[in-house]
Order: structure tokens, then C-alpha cells, then sequence
């Protein structure tokens, strides 16, 4: 038995690599040409929160799993290579780069991301990378990293194209300066350059130290979350840092004696965008009842009491139908709080949860919208109005875009809550939800917020991030 499972994941693996492979092939030949030769797509991140000697640092290590996810959904890349806080010893960091240089192939291209501290000595007018066992007296500079020998490692690397982000203090001098005018961005340009060795670099400041709390990495994110098209190089994702990005001076050039070709350019392979050609919404009156969806009536759970604490107030509810504890004006602050950008369309959304949600509890609609736009900085995800991350639905054509309707995408993510809280709609209420069918053959009476986890997402620990934002609303009141 055992060794069929493993047979079976090995063919599943191989299988997913296969289709990788050959999506990133067909992206690429669409807009480059079938000439093109296309490598093996990787990633290392390098992120410390907290240090040895030196003093912690706020979200490196979360900034660095974001990117490290939004590449894995969105992009095509088929190993990622991590060293987080205690694995990210100088001595590890060598050892990764000399692996690599054994590891990539002529055609392969490298990602890097590094976050954490960074130090310009001065007397030498060297930069270094402070790895996490780097020691604080700057006179011995016990295992830093000198940024002459980070470019020594990736000058050495055999494949074609490398792209290093550094979000650290005094990481201008990796750099070679530069004045060469910013090139137009089109598939005839991707074309040629993407045949040339790219060794480009985007620092989150020149010479110069930068805020803990990064500006750089959040426009970082955004960019790439935001973009649409089938490709997307260093070139076109720096205009968009440079502008967000106010409390340093973000620089992107080749990187200094590493043989960068004028003209060449690393890429990023995004995922083909699923397209929507029909949006069929069911009348109520050619719904089946619920007989039809069998569910067992002796299976119906009914709703728990509810908590209550020692001081006898109540807790918020945690069943999907009841009362729910948010305000309005609360959710909207703590938007603003984790968004400084939000507009008031944005605003206007998450007063219509509030409007739409009838029996349903707010605070979980709530939370999974904020959670699955990432507090509407997710513009891909926003622009489908698919709030709650609602799956396919071929047979309905349904690809996870309502097409700009807002008030649809609402309607059919409280609807799904209700179908699997077995809760009947309106009279009058159309089915919207293109997957409620599904949904309400497992719905059941008084499911909570824990039991819609486990069946709504196969992500990780999906509950746990969102309780993390119910938590963090509760306590900004």
C-alpha cells in the first residue's frame, strides 16, 4: 500500500510539473515567439525578523511568504529555495548560492528576494548584507555579508537571467550606475531582450538607511498583484515602486560586475486569467427544494448556546447564522489602517456587506472579503467581485469573475454561507451563487465558523487567518 501512495504522488508530481512546464511554454511562445528558449522559473528568499545581536526587524519574513505565494498562484515558478531567521546564517546563504550555481541550467532563470538589515561601513564605502548570526560590533563585522561578494555568487551563476530585490538599508552599491533612458515595454522589446543575460537589481533605498516598517516591499506586492499581463520584467514593475514608494529613493539598475547584458531583461511568467462568457443566474422559482439536495433531516446540528465569559457579557457569536459583533465604521478604520489607498468604492463595498448579509453573521462575510482581497489591495481580485474567492463552476460558466457587478459578487458570497448553513432564501431571492447547489448539499443548521473552514478553503491554516483579522477588528474598537 505504501509503496503504491508513493508511486501515485510521484506520477502527481510529475504530472503538475509536466502541466507547468508546459503552460509557461505556451505563454512564453505566444508572446515571445517559438524560438525562445525557456528554462526551469526559481525563487530564493532570504528574510529576518529577529536577529542574534542586532535589533528585530517588523514583516521581513511575512513580506518575503507573501511574495513566495503570490508567484506560486499567479506566476509560473517551479522551485522555491527558503532561509528564514535562524536558517539564515552566513554560512547557510553561502552554501545556498554555491548549491545554486551547481543546481541552474544555461536557460533557467533565478528570483532573489533579501529582507533584513543591511550596513555601509564607511571607511571602506562597502555594503553588507547582516545575516542572522551577523555580530553588532562593527569593528570585527563577525559573519556579514559583503555585497562585493553577494555579486561575486551570482556573476558565477550559469543561467541567463538573475533578479535581485533587496529591501535592506545600504543596498545602493550593488548597483552600477546608470543613466540610460527607460526603454519601451512591448513584446518586440521582451522579444530581443530576454535572448541576452540579464543580472538586474531593485533596492529599496540608495546609500541610505530605510524604515523597518516597508514601504517598498508593500508596493512590491501590490505590483505584482496587480498586474494582468501575460509578462511582467523588473523594468516595467519599477516606475510603479518609484511612485508608491516616498519615505526612501528605490533604485533598479544591472548589477555591478556581474555580466549584464545592455538590453536584457529578467521575466516573470504569469498564469493565464480565467475568462467569464456567461453568467447564468437562476430563477427562484425553478429552484428544487431542498429535498433534492439530500440532505438527511436527523444530520441537522442544532446551534450551540452561546459563549458566555465569566463577567457574563457576551462573546461574539462563532455560528455563520446570528448576530454579529462588527460596526460599520470600525471595519472601515481598519481597512484604512491596513490600506492607506483605500477609495470609496471600497468603502461602499463593505457597506453593502452590511446591508446584504440578512441572517448571515457579518463578521465572517466581513473577514473573508477583507482577507481574500487583502483589504481591496488585490485589484485583480477586487475587478471580479468575486469577494469570496467562490470556485469554478463550468457548468454555469462561471470562472470566478461576476463581471464588475458588485452588488452580485456580495449577494452570491452571502448566499453561499447560507446554502451551507441550510438557510432558505427569500421567496422572491434569486440563486446568484454560481456553486450553490454544491454548498447546499452540505449545508447543515447551526454550522459555525470553525466547520465553513474546514469545507470552504484547502488552504493552511485558511481559519486561523481569519480569525487573525476578527481578532485584530475586535480589538480596534
Amino acid at each position: 500500500m505504501k509503496k503504491i501512495t508513493v508511486l501515485v504522488l510521484t506520477l502527481f508530481i510529475a504530472f503538475n510539473s509536466y502541466a507547468q512546464s508546459r503552460g509557461m511554454k505556451e505563454v512564453a511562445e505566444t508572446n515571445l515567439g517559438n524560438k525562445v528558449n525557456i528554462g526551469k522559473q526559481y525563487a530564493l528568499f532570504i528574510a529576518i525578523d529577529t536577529y542574534r545581536e542586532w535589533t528585530p526587524l517588523n514583516k521581513p519574513v511575512s513580506d518575503a511568504k507573501e511574495i513566495r505565494d503570490i508567484l506560486k498562484t499567479d506566476y509560473f515558478i517551479d522551485e522555491v529555495f527558503e532561509l528564514y531567521n535562524g536558517q539564515a546564517t552566513k554560512q547557510n546563504i553561502m552554501k545556498t548560492f554555491t548549491d545554486l550555481q551547481n543546481k541552474l541550467g544555461v536557460h533557467d532563470s533565478l528570483f532573489i528576494y533579501y529582507a533584513g538589515h543591511g550596513y555601509l561601513d564607511k571607511n571602506s564605502e562597502q555594503g553588507f548584507w547582516i545575516p542572522v548570526d551577523g555580530g553588532s560590533d562593527i569593528s570585527r563585522q563577525d559573519n556579514w555579508l559583503p555585497n562585493s561578494q553577494i555579486r561575486g555568487y551570482i556573476s558565477r551563476f550559469k543561467t541567463i537571467h538573475v533578479f535581485l530585490v533587496s529591501d535592506s538599508c545600504f543596498s545602493g552599491d550593488l548597483l552600477l550606475a546608470s543613466r540610460s533612458a527607460a526603454p519601451q515595454i512591448d513584446n518586440e522589446y521582451l522579444r530581443k531582450a530576454y535572448t541576452f543575460t540579464s543580472r538586474q537589481v531593485m533596492t529599496s533605498g540608495a546609500s541610505e538607511a530605510v524604515p523597518d516598517q516597508s514601504e517598498f516591499s508593500a508596493a512590491f506586492i501590490n505590483t505584482l498583484r496587480k498586474n494582468t499581463d501575460p509578462l511582467l520584467c523588473p523594468s516595467d514593475i519599477f516606475p510603479d515602486l518609484r511612485r508608491s514608494v516616498r519615505k526612501t529613493m528605490p533604485m533598479f539598475g544591472p548589477l555591478a560586475d556581474a555580466r549584464h547584458q545592455d538590453g536584457a531583461e529578467f521575466i516573470f511568467f504569469r498564469k493565464k486569467l480565467e475568462k467569464i462568457d456567461e453568467y447564468v443566474i437562476v430563477p427562484s422559482n425553478e429552484r428544487p427544494p431542498s429535498a433534492v439536495y439530500g440532505i438527511d433531516p436527523n444530520s441537522i446540528i442544532t446551534p450551540p448556546p452561546t459563549s458566555v465569559t465569566n463577567n457574563n457579557s457576551v462573546k461574539p457569536s462563532r455560528t455563520v447564522i446570528g448576530q454579529g459583533s462588527l460596526k460599520l465604521e470600525n471595519v472601515i478604520s481598519y481597512a484604512k489602517m491596513k490600506n492607506s489607498a483605500l477609495t470609496s468604492l471600497d468603502e461602499s463595498i463593505i457597506n453593502q456587506y452590511f446591508a446584504l448579509s440578512g441572517s448571515i453573521n457579518v463578521d465572517l462575510p466581513i473577514a473573508q472579503m477583507l482577507y481574500y482581497t487583502d483589504f481591496f489591495k488585490r485589484i485583480d481580485r477586487v475587478q471580479t467581485c468575486n469577494y469570496g474567492g467562490l470556485s469554478n463552476n463550468p457548468e454555469k460558466n462561471f470562472y470566478g469573475d461576476f463581471k464588475g457587478n458588485v452588488t452580485l459578487g456580495i449577494k452570491a458570497h452571502i448566499q453561499h454561507l447560507k446554502a451551507y448553513a441550510h438557510e432558505p432564501l427569500g421567496m422572491n431571492e434569486a440563486v446568484v451563487d454560481p456553486i450553490f447547489d454544491i454548498a447546499y448539499k452540505r449545508g447543515v443548521k447551526g454550522i459555525t465558523f470553525e466547520q465553513v473552514y474546514g469545507i470552504w478553503s484547502v488552504e493552511p491554516a485558511y481559519g486561523e487567518k481569519i480569525d487573525n483579522i476578527l481578532r485584530e477588528l475586535l480589538r480596534s474598537y
